[in-house]
């Protein structure tokens, strides 16, 4: 058979709507597949001799056969399709070329290119569907480029499907030429009826559709989008505005529009520059108005293009005022404002529970002597303010704090190329800050005041800022506090994860460092992890776990049946696989009743907590297994004489973190209380005051 490279794949959709098909595991996977073939309406027929909870739950609440057993040759009778999705792979390859002797197409998990039929990743856009295949070349870089697409294509897609299919008679009956009737659908599909659809406006459409097919004309194509752009990183724009960002046959934006966001454009697009710095306006805001106007009334679809947002000290009210008298239709669409960008990238929370209970905007351009802003009010303690564009009138701003009462010693920011690779954050207090050389004032810039600013890891206290900072141990806030806790209590040793995932780079490194980080008897760093990366050792561990698994069940007896349900790893499944392991000593000099290998070992589940830890303040699982034969595994990993490995560590993205212990969900084992736990004085004797059972 062809490698998956070298077919021809023909993209097809078929109507499985109460076709008999057959799926022979019960596992994750196979789950999976079951849950594609029941939205299509199969009927469906799983043989396995066990079924994991998902595929259990949907034998219970469907119509799904179950076969509880092995499969057999003459379970494939009778099948439109077949998948064969075990964990045994060449259990897949027998059923596969069975199902290549009987020619029924044959879905393979693994090995996947025994496969005649593909499941492919699907946009659901009802009534349109969009599917996306490699072949089962990766169906990892297919998530991707699911993921991307989807993110391209609005919901109301269908919406906009059902509604042509609606008209469709219509349309033909009234546009009887082919060429005309493209041009009708195209005029729909691009312009105002579309957009009507995408915000919500159903009933609009319907009646816009209903006069154009009425009068024997496409729409009036002509509208304008003002949309907000950001404070100017373009992974900052919405989907939407990108999306009209690419229709637009116009584009009318802002000097604070930078090249790179202005290369997501259509490269046709009309451009027009009417940027203001400073006694310099290329245009003045009526000229600007008029151009909107203009262009739409000829039909053209004009992007007002904007920094930040629209409606925050952008002029977007006056621009649609002047739409709403001219009768030209228009969208808005809203951009991450100058303040709650900026103030992120440059790690400055604008509201606080103990330091900032509001947040001011405010412009930074003044007029009329002032008369409109209120210093007495922006001085008082417990609040944030951010002057839009306030570098000009920096010292301005600062003295008449000062002025009206505020603490010359209250922290404050200018950020300066916000969210961009040259942003320039400076930090002093509302006493020294207009006089801090580092301010490029020709540059345009936020303006933060408040005790948040010290958050920030540009803030450097004042008696630091004249004499390098010294290493001083942090104080926690109750916020600080609070979030550790919870860390620690939405912490599950996970055995479910997420199949085929990945673990960024960045986010590994920093649990790592997380684990570095963790005390160490003697400072002697007993542990070593051993990242594995080669997927045939990690199903070489997966093996010798499993059979451990199955000696422990057949040492349990009677109860070996019931340890079996549970689910001891998740080796298979998890984006990253460690060892955890105790390395040889190295001679560390410890006190004479110390414990060596004791404490080197308590040295060790010190990192796997902080590593744990971590991984959970990054919404990451991680599972410890611990079902293995030390000496067998110390071999299989090439380990050196005098080493040990103590965990299995899986940690990945997980779909649900468990509620509770699993368990203690699965009624294996309960936890015993805090108090049983904790002695006074002398064994047995807890600090309720009660004697334990444990007592000598």
């Amino acid at each position: 058979m062809p490698k998956l490279n070298q077919r021809h794949w023909l993209p097809l959709f078929v109507d499985f709507e109460g076709k008999p098909c057959l799926i022979v595991g019960g596992g994750v996977i196979a789950a999976r597949k079951a849950q594609r073939l029941l939205l299509a309406g199969a009927r469906l027929t799983v043989v396995a001799p066990e079924l994991g909870a998902t595929m259990a739950a949907l034998v219970a609440d469907s119509k799904i056969i179950h076969h509880c057993r092995r499969y057999q040759g003459s379970d494939l009778e009778g099948h439109m399709l077949i998948v064969a999705a075990t964990d045994d792979e060449s259990l897949n390859a027998a059923i596969a070329a069975a199902a290549h002797a009987r020619d029924i197409p044959v879905n393979v998990a693994a090995p996947g290119h025994l496969s005649t039929a593909t499941l492919p990743k699907v946009i659901d856009r009802a009534p349109v569907q969009i599917a996306i295949s490699s072949g089962g070349a990766s169906p990892a870089l297919m998530r991707q480029l699911n993921r991307h697409v989807a993110a391209l294509i609005p919901q109301a897609y269908g919406d906009l499907a059902a509604l042509l299919a609606e008209f469709r008679d219509e349309i033909i009956a009234r546009f009887d030429d082919a060429e005309e009737r493209r041009h009708f659908h195209d005029s729909i599909i691009a312009g105002p009826i579309a957009e009507q659809i995408f915000t919500g406006q159903q009933a609009l459409a319907r009646q816009t559709l209903q006069e154009a097919i009425r009068q024997g004309m496409s729409p009036a194509s002509g509208e304008v989008y003002i949309v907000g752009a950001g404070p100017g990183d373009p992974e900052l724009l919405t989907l939407r505005a990108l999306r009209l960002m690419q229709k637009a046959d116009v584009v009318v934006y802002d000097r604070l529009i930078g090249p790179k966001v202005l290369e997501l454009l259509r490269s046709d697009a009309e451009r027009y520059y009417v940027g203001k710095a400073r006694d310099n306006h290329a245009r003045t805001q009526d000229e600007i108005n008029q151009l909107l106007v203009v262009h739409a009334r000829a039909g053209k679809r004009v992007l007002r293009l904007k920094g930040g947002d629209p409606f925050m000290f952008g002029r977007g009210g006056e621009e649609v005022g002047t739409l709403m008298a001219a009768k030209i239709p228009f969208h808005v669409v809203p951009g991450i404002t100058a303040a709650t960008g900026c103030a992120a990238y440059a790690g400055i929370p604008l509201t606080h529970r103990e330091m900032a209970h509001a947040c001011i905007f405010l412009t930074g351009h003044f007029s009329d002597g002032e008369t409109h802003v209120d210093w007495r009010s922006l001085a008082q303690p417990h609040q944030t303010l951010v002057f839009y564009m306030g570098v000009y009138n920096l010292k301005k701003i600062c003295d008449r704090l000062l002025e009206y009462g505020i603490a010359p010693t209250t922290p404050a920011a200018v950020v300066q190329n916000g969210t961009l690779p040259n942003q320039h954050v400076i930090t002093a207090t509302v006493g020294t800050l207009s006089s801090q050389p580092a301010i490029d004032h020709s540059i345009p810039g936020l303006v933060i005041v408040s005790e948040t600013v010290k958050l920030s890891p540009h803030y450097l206290p004042p008696t630091e800022r004249s004499e390098p900072a010294t290493a001083t141990a942090p104080h926690f806030t109750a916020a600080d506090r609070e979030s550790l806790y919870r860390i620690i209590s939405a912490r599950r040793d996970m055995r479910h994860f997420t199949p085929n995932t990945k673990v960024d780079d960045e986010v590994f490194a920093r649990i790592l460092r997380a684990a570095h980080q963790s005390p160490s008897v003697g400072l002697m760093q007993p542990w070593r992890f051993m990242r594995i990366r080669d997927e045939s050792l990690r199903a070489r561990i997966a093996e010798r776990v499993s059979s451990e698994r199955d000696a422990t069940a057949g040492a349990l007896g009677e109860h070996g049946s019931e340890f079996l349900r549970l689910k001891v790893e998740g080796i298979r499944e998890c984006a990253e696989l460690l060892v955890a392991a105790l390395a040889p000593d190295d001679g560390t000099v410890f006190g004479r009743r110390t414990m060596p290998e004791e404490m080197a070992l308590c040295s060790v589940a010190c990192a796997i907590q902080n590593l744990w830890l971590a991984a959970r303040a990054e919404n990451l699982g991680m599972g410890w297994v611990s079902m293995f034969d030390p000496a067998a595994l110390a071999q299989l990993l090439k380990m050196p004489p005098g080493s040990k490995p103590v965990a299995i560590l899986c940690l990945g993205p997980v779909d649900t973190f468990y509620p509770a212990p699993m368990l203690e969900q699965e009624g294996w084992r309960q936890g015993r209380p805090l108090h049983e736990l904790v002695f006074r004085d002398n064994w047995g004797n807890t600090l309720t005051g009660q004697r334990s059972e444990e007592q000598p």
